[in-house]
């Protein structure tokens, strides 16, 4: 697992502007590739080709973004551990004294 970057909660708070704004953009990416999904499945439907397989293949497009945004949510939620665990960064400062 990679190091998680050590922000102060403060910081954390004035970055959520950024935080929110990269989660829209991930969101309309999916949206993006969601409604071509969508599309892609009505043409299939159209020319009788609506099966199974060809459902999960269209679905399988969409999981390069759903491991996006659960990375981007797994990391903030780590970095949310750590300001909990040490909100002051005593622990962090040691750690660079140490290397």
């Amino acid at each position: 697992m990679a190091e998680v970057a050590v922000i102060a909660p403060e910081h954390g708070i004035d970055k959520i502007p950024d935080m929110l704004q990269a989660m829209h953009e991930m969101q309309r990416d999916f949206d993006s590739d969601a409604a071509g999904v969508v599309s892609d499945w009505i043409g299939l439907i159209r020319v009788g080709g609506q099966r199974s397989d060809h459902a999960a293949v269209l679905l399988s497009r969409l999981r390069p973004h759903l491991e996006k945004m659960t990375g981007f949510m797994n990391r903030v939620d780590e970095q949310i551990s750590v300001m909990l665990i040490d909100p002051f960064g005593r622990k962090a400062a040691e750690k660079r004294k140490t290397r």
